[in-house]
C-alpha cells in the first residue's frame, strides 16, 4: 500500500485560496510527498479568538484534529497554513505533558482522545527539506522574476523550517532562488501582517 503523508488544508485555504491549495499539492507530489487529505478535520481552530474565549476548547478542538492521522498510525502531519501550523504546533507540544493530554481528552469521545504521538510540520519545511531535488525539477527558471516574500510571525514563532532563525529567515528566499527567480528586499518585509496593512493604507499602493 503507498505511503501518504496527511495534510491539513485549513478553513481559510480551502475557502478563500484554492489556488495555493492546488499549487502547494502540485508542488509537493512533484516532489514524491503523497498527500492524504482527510474530509473529517474541523477548524485548527483560529489561533487567537477561540484560545481567548476558552483554552480547554481550543486545546479539545486541535487534539481531535491531532487524533484522526494518529487514528491511522500516521507520525506525521503536514500544515498549510500559518495560523494553523502556529495553533496545531503549539498544542501538540502542550499534549505532550501526560496530564495535560488527559485532561483534554476526558472532554472527547473515545475515537478522538489523542496519544500525543504526532509532528506536526509546516508546508514549507517539506519543499524546503527537498532543495537539491527541487533544483533539479525546474522545467522553466522564472529567470529575471523580482519575488517579494513574507514568512509571517505564525511561521516564525515556532519556526516553519527548523533550520531558520526566526530573526533572519531563509527558507523562502533560497527556495525562489531555487526557481531561478531573485527574492528582494522591501521596506516591510519583516514586520507583521496586520502592521504592512497601516503602513500601505497610509499611503499610494505598492505593487510587488
Amino acid at each position: 500500500m503507498e505511503d501518504k503523508t496527511p495534510i491539513f488544508w485549513g478553513c481559510t485555504i480551502t475557502h478563500n485560496y484554492p489556488y495555493l491549495m492546488e499549487a502547494t499539492r502540485k508542488a509537493l507530489e512533484a516532489l514524491g510527498t503523497k498527500l492524504d487529505e482527510y474530509k473529517d478535520f474541523s477548524c485548527c481552530p483560529d489561533p487567537v479568538y477561540v484560545k481567548a474565549y476558552d483554552k480547554k476548547a481550543q486545546l479539545a478542538l486541535s487534539a481531535r484534529n491531532l487524533s484522526l492521522p494518529r487514528n491511522k498510525q500516521k507520525n506525521k502531519l503536514l500544515v498549510v497554513c500559518n495560523g494553523c501550523y502556529n495553533i496545531l504546533h503549539e498544542a501538540n507540544a502542550e499534549l505532550k505533558d501526560n496530564k495535560r493530554r488527559q485532561e483534554i481528552n476526558g472532554l472527547l469521545p473515545e475515537e478522538n482522545k489523542y496519544d500525543g504521538n504526532l509532528r506536526v510540520e509546516h508546508a514549507l519545511q517539506e519543499i524546503y527539506s527537498s532543495l537539491p531535488l527541487l533544483k533539479t525539477k525546474v522545467k522553466k527558471p522564472l529567470k529575471g522574476l523580482q519575488v517579494a516574500v513574507h514568512y509571517g510571525c505564525h511561521a516564525l514563532y515556532p519556526a516553519a523550517v527548523s533550520e531558520d532563525n526566526p530573526e533572519n529567515p531563509a527558507s523562502m528566499d533560497e527556495i525562489v532562488r531555487a526557481l531561478g527567480a531573485e527574492s528582494i528586499e522591501y521596506e516591510t518585509n519583516w514586520t507583521a501582517a496586520e502592521h504592512r496593512l497601516q503602513y500601505t493604507a497610509s499611503r499610494k499602493p505598492t505593487i510587488y
